[in-house]
């Protein structure tokens, strides 16, 4: 009865009472909403076998899906959810079989990582996809930020910054940075980056990609190891340019809840953190 009531209720709740919802097992949208879908569209072997990845899942948790998760990423709660263990700033080869999956799914995953890495883990979800399947990756949308920036919209940085303490007063430069590379500006860190231009001054020296390069480049990996937050990155162009050389056939721009895999349309599960502020994208193998 609770997961009825929930089936019909859960798009009324808040994420995170969803999120929590999931977590301890009361999953109504998959339960009452797409298990047909998946029956209908997918084969029993796929299912059984769970051959739908959420690359660094976090706190998502669906019975035909695996998780794939870095050892250092979850707590002990998320630890039990976890069905692959796999370094995400390694070249290591991730441990499933190739022309596999069905579907590969990453959100708010590829801004904590560098190029090089998300070049892999791009190229290993094409390798491990069956031909025709699809790759959905979400991010913070630099455009988006870049805008704000350009407009004076301090509002836009204040909806993600929140209560969470800045090492300088928030401007829409310090928002930017908080946005694409969040150790610059966090107290923790234990010394100020704000003793450089702002964003416009670096982006009439070095252009808009090379300004934004440029702050990415502050970042510490050694920091990252510990205290993952944003170090990257990501436009339209930036995307579909690297899920081209990964291998995909088709590359395109997608939106919120838009997917062209039905199952992927659920905005209880996907496409779901911070929606107003990201890029959506997608691949075909």
């Amino acid at each position: 009865m609770l997961q009825k009531t929930l089936a019909s209720t859960s798009r009324l709740l808040p994420y995170k009472v969803r999120r929590a919802c999931n977590l301890i097992g009361l999953d109504s949208s998959v339960k009452f909403g797409t298990d047909s879908v998946y029956h209908q569209k997918y084969d029993e072997e796929s299912l059984r076998e769970k051959r739908f990845f959420n690359f660094g899942a976090g706190g998502f948790k669906h019975h035909f899906w695996s998780n794939i998760e870095a050892a250092n990423s979850y707590d002990d709660v998320f630890a039990k959810q976890v069905d692959v263990e796999f370094d995400f700033t390694s070249r290591d080869r991730l441990p499933v079989d190739d022309n596999c999956a069905e579907i590969c799914y990453t959100s708010h995953v590829v801004e904590h990582l560098r190029d090089r890495h998300v070049e892999h883990i791009f190229g290993e979800a094409c390798r491990i996809l069956k031909p025709g399947g699809i790759f959905r990756v979400t991010c913070p949308s630099v455009t988006l930020a870049c805008l704000a920036v350009e407009t004076g919209d301090l509002e836009f940085f204040k909806a993600l910054i929140g209560t969470q303490r800045l090492s300088t007063d928030l401007t829409v430069d310090v928002g930017l940075a908080f946005y694409i590379s969040r150790q610059l500006v966090l107290p923790e860190i234990g010394r100020s980056q704000w003793d450089l231009p702002g964003f416009m001054e670096l982006r009439k020296e070095r252009g808009r990609n090379g300004a934004l390069d440029y702050l990415c480049s502050l970042s510490w990996d050694e920091y990252q190891k510990t205290n993952p937050v944003h170090i990257n990155w990501w436009d339209e162009e930036k995307m579909v340019r690297m899920l081209q050389r990964a291998g995909f056939s088709q590359v395109y721009v997608s939106a919120y809840g838009q997917s062209s895999a039905l199952v992927m349309r659920d905005t209880n599960l996907f496409d779901n953190t911070h929606p107003q502020i990201s890029l959506f994208v997608e691949a075909q193998k």
